[in-house]
């Protein structure tokens, strides 16, 4: 239903696995129900006891090692997930919040809660933390992570193309 108030909403639910009496089939419930939902962005976490809570006390504990293992599938989902939905990106100008820069590529988020990365750029050197700028997405990571161009490069690109054009036609 939010989808059709808000074609490109981005849902993201937290997940936790291994609550005691989860068996296989509770699991499968919850992976199932995961995968029909439209979810962008899943925070995983296995359960853990805690003092003074009912939980600690019941029977049937899932092991750490079976914990684990659902954690994995579930994470492999929500990548299988996000990379489609960051697909509907490319191509598209996003506006991105720039938060930090690494070994020289700055990374921020969509207000989608998508993670950009800006892979190509003349103003690498400029400093542009905590500022919103407009990018082109241009392709989607395995993690899921949209790399971007500066639209003053994809600019200059397209005038550059098109005096070349005028050039060998």
């Amino acid at each position: 239903m939010i989808h059709q108030y808000f074609p490109k909403a981005s849902l993201g639910a937290d997940i936790m696995v291994g609550h005691p009496g989860e068996g296989i089939e509770e699991f499968m419930e919850t992976y199932d129900l995961t995968e029909r939902l439209p979810l962008t962005h899943f925070h995983l976490f296995p359960y853990s006891p805690r003092q003074l809570t009912v939980s600690k006390n019941l029977p049937d504990k899932v092991e750490e090692r079976e914990k684990k293992r659902r954690i994995l599938l579930l994470s492999y989902l929500g990548q299988k997930k996000i990379k489609e939905y960051a697909s509907h990106f490319l191509g598209k100008e996003i506006e991105v919040l720039w938060e930090q820069e690494k070994n020289g590529v700055w990374q921020g988020h969509s207000p989608h809660y998508l993670k950009v990365k800006l892979v190509s750029s003349d103003r690498k050197e400029k400093n542009l933390k905590n500022t919103l700028e407009k990018v082109k997405a241009t392709q989607v990571s395995q993690e899921g992570e949209l790399e971007a161009t500066d639209l003053n490069l994809v600019k200059d690109l397209s005038s550059f193309k098109e005096s070349t054009n005028l050039i060998y036609a």
